[in-house]
């Protein structure tokens, strides 16, 4: 399967082994926030295959993930 762009460019900023002080979490919130509008706008379209590929990708994706924890795990 081949990785999109914004895939790519995520992979750098989440080492396997995680130390939360080192993760940039800037560049993690604006790809979820990236994958959020891209959902949104293919949903304004009607673009139905499109929103369901860019969810799955968004619930599959380490940073969605990384950043439930943190909201859950941290007040802000």
């Amino acid at each position: 399967m081949m990785k999109t762009q914004v895939e790519r460019n995520f992979e750098s900023t989440v080492p396997y082994n995680t130390d939360w002080t080192s993760i940039n979490w800037f560049k993690v919130e604006k790809y979820v926030d990236k994958l959020q509008k891209r959902i949104y706008h293919a949903e304004s379209i009607g673009d139905s295959r499109k929103v369901r590929n860019l969810q799955r990708m968004l619930i599959h994706s380490n940073a969605a993930l990384l950043l439930s924890i943190r909201k859950v795990t941290q007040k802000k």
